[in-house]
């Protein structure tokens, strides 16, 4: 069938532009061809139809932009000449107009119009797509030139249309795909609008190719190729790429060119770029196939050349040379001089910008944070990764200098001053280094700490993390000021910097510095640390460890410096101090604290410390089942506070990960808590809670966010407690609910789904996707990647463990099946299905479903994943261990965790009918057990009334097996239970009281039992005849499907847990 046709290799080929660039060249060339239109914008076409297809918005803005640029420069270029103040502009000054005109139509439009836009109307502006418009816009609006944009608009605008129909065909009948496709094919392309660098580079390397073209005659076809190239040198493997992908290209065309028929055909002007640009194309798709079969995980498109013509435009020059250097060697050498030269000037605008900004415009920017903890921030500035080799000396003495001129600022401060403790020129040169800088009011501190980018989580400045508070701070003796507390953690989320805090305020020290553990950075807290001391005149050092399980002590060299108490460590501590003497280190390992005062605790005391000082909370206790509880929360943990959703800082994401994330993934059965787990855990908002069984046992162990604290809508995690005899799936799953109350069902289709299959852990959503209009609140797409949803579905599978999605097929998708399993990939049969995910394949096909699987098909293509954000990351580090389960409505609407019981069970009872608990699949199996009595013989009866009147010498009638109804065979024979069967599903679907009474009716026929299933909590009715068990669900949503009869109790448990349909179980063949 064409629509199942992988015409395209799966390793980036499918999901790139160069399909859409190929349909508009060809289109182009043949136009012009036939027509003699203008051959310019090569790539237009191709660019504006994809846009159109993913985001309209966005297009619209780039086709404003165009039109507005080719005014401009018409203006600049064509009419005001007339007034004699220029020459006209034509040729490549012309072009090199549009450049810059684009850069600063595109300023006007990003900075002003298109956010107000976005803010009145919503539209969806998407950053990734618009970044081509620095060169799309200049091409676009070039095409309008020569014949004037009333002729040439509706032109570009025939073949774009062309372009976007073959588009949409290709996208509906093949593998073909734009959700994600990269518009520069590599990262570089995101950053593109967002480095004013980037932009310089290439208007300075397009402005140094139209120099050299007319002083030394050097042609790059086009002068736009040396720019963009420059722009790739960030990226050095990219720009060999590219020169390779050329010499390829050209040697390939040449090769073609002498052999027939091309060697018959005259292929001059347009016809050579788009021989060279075929030619490239199905190099690339067949290296592409071949890439797929021997090296399947290789993403091919990341070793394509720059862009998508570069590497064309280039053969084709050389081939119209007839000479490969005269064509490369120029460009390079352009390329990399404007590089050179454009990284040059930005980093001079740079400096500038800090003697250049008015003390006035500082002042209204600069202000210092207040309400900070010293404990909480130095422990989420420990948090930061190790800094990269380039910048651990230009960005850290930089943030060193800034950090000394901070803490000066402070260490003078006084109250009858007025003002703030750092100035606000000091402050914004404090942002610039990547200091962050805030104020505890209670105890007079200022903490400061380096905070990561947020386009570049890993790019961490290599900044000093120190508190420091004025010497006229009240409430410091004088001879007690002069301390300078020193801690090196061990390892991000360490409890030490609280302990650090606590032993300043105990000795009334002045200053705090944390001395990194990585090398780079560890020399330059240490030059930090030196300088501090000499500038505030801290004479007397602490340095504070953590570690080992001895007694807390102070180790000193010579004697106790003059106010150093130790009596007030130990009223800290809580515990008494020992004091020891060591031996003084000499030499050049030498430091200025080397000997001074070392004080060492233990870490369980440390961590209890840390613990009070940020304020633990006490384990939370859930006592009704996990089930139970979640029903009945779920709004509220689903809802945010009046601040809205508030996600987390990448500090906080680490330090999350670093004390919380892998550490409930591990829940044991008596896991103890610490008081800086459960510190750490409330300060980002979260409560630890330990939910248990209504019999008392514990059931599993929970990280919710605080009601009372004002929810930031956050994520839920659930780690089971699980018994060996408990596990009915291969692996530790994981299941997701990414859209709660959202996509309705959801949850309690991932509830019932982690009963089934014994899942080991719950993720739910803790915000409704809506929450955040950027989308940061929808886990499912890129821009929610900072939150912990994301980070725990992270932590999980790179554990090795496995992942299942829920989420709902969308009313407007054309689908009748009930639910589409995708893994990311084609599962053409059921064996490549993972083997810890049959099970779950398994209970959907016993339950009678229509189930598909991803499998390339036209009708499931929309399914592939492609677009989640968390099946992008099991792609990449996790391949085959997470699906994505997508439910249609009624199927969703089945599964809702919602019951009935304030309807049903007073309703039940009314009825006489008192309900247990228990498990319902091993009931089904009891009764199953249960034969039919043999006739009562007549010499038994008379024993048994002689029994009844008092007959002391008659034996012991057998009893009968435990738990059986009395199947007689005249009963035996009279039960329909098919009829009984349709009884209750008339009663479900007409949900009449009086039809639910005929159902459980005694006929002294079938046995008829109404329990309360244990795990799921749902209500069951059990008809049973010997050898025969249905199961019915009553008050749930039914679907009517008809499941085939289940033999295993471990089948007959998972489809008891979904409660999603009636179940007959038989006995074993």
């Amino acid at each position: 069938m064409l629509a199942s046709l992988a015409v395209l290799p799966p390793n980036g080929l499918d999901r790139s532009l160069h399909v859409a660039v190929l349909i508009g060249l060809v289109i182009g060339t043949v136009l012009t061809e036939l027509f003699g239109w203008t051959y310019a914008g090569l790539v237009v076409p191709g660019y504006l139809a994809t846009i159109f297809i993913a985001a309209p918005a966005t297009a619209i803005f780039i086709v404003i932009e165009s039109v507005v640029t080719y005014w401009l420069v018409a203006g600049v270029g064509r009419w005001v000449t007339h007034l004699g103040a220029w020459s006209a502009a034509f040729g490549r000054e012309r072009f090199y107009l549009f450049i810059v005109g684009a850069v600063l139509v595109r300023l006007l439009f990003e900075g002003v119009i298109v956010p107000r836009i976005e803010a009145q109307y919503g539209f969806a502006h998407s950053r990734e797509l618009y970044s081509v418009g620095l060169v799309l816009v200049p091409l676009v609006s070039n095409t309008f030139w020569n014949a004037g944009i009333i002729k040439a608009f509706p032109r570009v605008g025939f073949v774009t249309v062309l372009t976007w129909i073959l588009l949409v065909l290709l996208l509906r009948t093949t593998n073909l795909s734009v959700s994600r496709f990269q518009v520069i094919n590599e990262s570089l392309s995101i950053k593109f609008l967002e480095s004013p660098k980037a932009q310089i580079i290439l208007v300075i390397g397009a402005l140094l190719g139209a120099r050299n073209n007319v002083r030394y005659g050097w042609d790059y076809n086009g002068i736009l190729v040396p720019g963009l190239l420059a722009v790739a040198c960030y990226e050095p493997l990219k720009l060999v790429t590219t020169t390779v992908e050329a010499l390829l290209v050209y040697g390939a065309s040449k090769f073609l060119m002498s052999v027939p028929p091309f060697s018959r055909m005259l292929i001059v002007g347009p016809r050579r770029m788009l021989m060279c640009y075929i030619t490239g194309f199905f190099v690339k798709v067949i290296l592409g196939f071949v890439l797929a079969y021997f090296w399947p995980g290789v993403p091919m498109i990341d070793y394509f050349g720059f862009g998508y013509l570069l590497p064309s435009l280039l053969a084709v020059k050389m081939w119209n040379k007839d000479h490969i250097g005269i064509v490369v060697m120029p460009t390079l050498q352009v390329s990399i001089t404007a590089f050179l030269v454009g990284n040059g000037i930005g980093y001079g605008l740079m400096k500038a910008e800090g003697l250049l900004v008015p003390r006035a415009a500082i002042s209204e920017i600069a202000m210092i944070s207040g309400d900070a903890s010293v404990p909480y921030e130095l422990t989420l500035g420990d948090t930061g990764p190790r800094p990269r080799p380039a910048a651990e000396r230009s960005a850290g003495i930089a943030a060193v200098e800034v950090a000394l001129e901070v803490a000066t600022e402070v260490d003078g401060f006084t109250v009858t001053r007025g003002g703030e403790e750092v100035s606000p020129r000091t402050l914004t040169a404090a942002k610039t280094a990547g200091l962050l800088v805030m104020r505890e009011e209670k105890g007079g501190w200022v903490v400061a700490r380096p905070h990561a980018a947020e386009l570049d989580p890993d790019d961490v400045t290599p900044a000093p993390r120190f508190a420091v508070r004025p010497k006229s701070t009240p409430g410091l003796v004088a001879r007690r000021g002069g301390f300078l507390v020193l801690a090196s953690p061990e390892g991000p989320g360490s409890a030490l910097p609280a302990l650090a805090h606590a032993a300043a305020e105990a000795l009334g020290a002045r200053a705090i510095v944390l001395l990194s553990r990585h090398e780079g950075q560890r020399a330059l807290d240490e030059a930090f640390a030196a300088e501090l001391g000499k500038r505030l005149g801290l004479d007397q050092m602490l340095v504070v460890e953590a570690g080992g399980d001895a007694a807390p002590g102070v180790s000193a060299v010579g004697s106790v410096p003059e106010g150093f108490d130790v009596m007030a460590l130990g009223r800290m501590l809580g515990a008494d101090v020992t004091l020891s003497w060591r031996a003084p280190i000499q030499g050049a390992s030498q430091r200025p604290w080397s000997n001074a005062p070392t004080l060492r605790v233990p870490l369980s005391l440390a961590e209890e410390v840390g613990g009070s000082l940020l304020g633990a909370r006490e384990v939370e206790v859930w006592s009704g089942g996990l089930r139970q509880e979640l029903v009945g929360r779920i709004v509220a943990l689903t809802s945010v506070g009046t601040a809205g959703y508030r996600g987390p800082t990448i500090e906080e994401l680490r330090l999350f990960d670093a004390t919380l994330a892998r550490r409930m993934t591990h829940a044991d059965m008596e896991p103890r808590w610490t008081a800086w787990e459960r510190a750490v855990a409330a300060r980002l908002g979260y409560a630890i809670v330990r939910v248990h069984r209504p019999d008392g046992e514990i059931e599993a162990w929970g990280l919710v966010e605080d009601e009372a604290g004002g929810r930031r809508g956050n994520a839920s995690l659930f780690v089971k407690v699980e018994k060996q005899e408990e596990v009915i799936a291969p692996g530790e799953i994981l299941v997701e609910v990414p859209a709660p109350r959202w996509e309705i069902g959801t949850f309690g289709a991932g509830l019932s789904l982690y009963d089934a299959l014994g899942a080991r852990g719950l993720l739910i959503a803790g915000a409704l996707p809506g929450a955040d209009p950027r989308g940061l609140a929808d886990p499912r797409r890129r821009v929610s990647r900072r939150s912990f949803f994301q980070r725990v579905h992270e932590v999980w599978l790179g554990e090795g463990k496995s992942g299942i999605s829920m989420q709902g097929i969308a009313p407007e998708r054309d689908y009748t099946g009930d639910l589409v399993v995708s893994f990311g990939r084609e599962v053409i049969r059921r064996e490549q299905v993972p083997a810890w995910a049959r099970p779950m394949v398994e209970v959907f096909g016993d339950l009678g479903l229509r189930v598909g699987m991803f499998d390339g098909a036209r009708e499931h293509a929309p399914y592939n994943g492609s677009a989640d954000l968390s099946m992008s990351y099991a792609r990449k580090f996790a391949d085959g261990r997470f699906a994505l389960v997508y439910m249609s409505g009624e199927l969703r609407s089945a599964m809702s965790a919602v019951e009935g019981d304030g309807i049903l069970t007073p309703r039940l009872g009314r009825l006489g009918v008192d309900l247990g608990s228990e498990d319902v699949a091993s009931r089904a199996f009891e009764l199953i057990a249960c034969k039919v009595q043999a006739p009562t013989p007549k010499s038994t009866a008379k024993k048994t009334e002689a029994k009844k009147k008092g007959a002391d010498d008659t034996a012991p009638a057998e009893a009968p097996k435990a738990r059986c109804p009395s199947f007689t065979a005249e009963a035996a024979s009279r039960c329909n239970v098919d009829a009984r069967l349709e009884s209750f599903e008339l009663y479900l679907d007409q949900n009449n009281p009086f039809d639910l009474r005929a159902a459980i009716k005694d006929d002294r026929a079938c046995h008829v039992e109404v329990v309360r299933d244990a795990v799921s909590r749902r209500i069951w009715a059990i008809v049973a005849e010997p050898g025969q068990v249905v199961l019915v669900p009553l008050g749930t949503s039914r679907v009517p499907r008809a499941p085939k009869p289940l033999t295993s109790i471990v089948r007959v448990r998972r489809a008891v847990a979904t409660g999603l349909t009636s179940i007959r179980v038989t006995e074993s063949p």
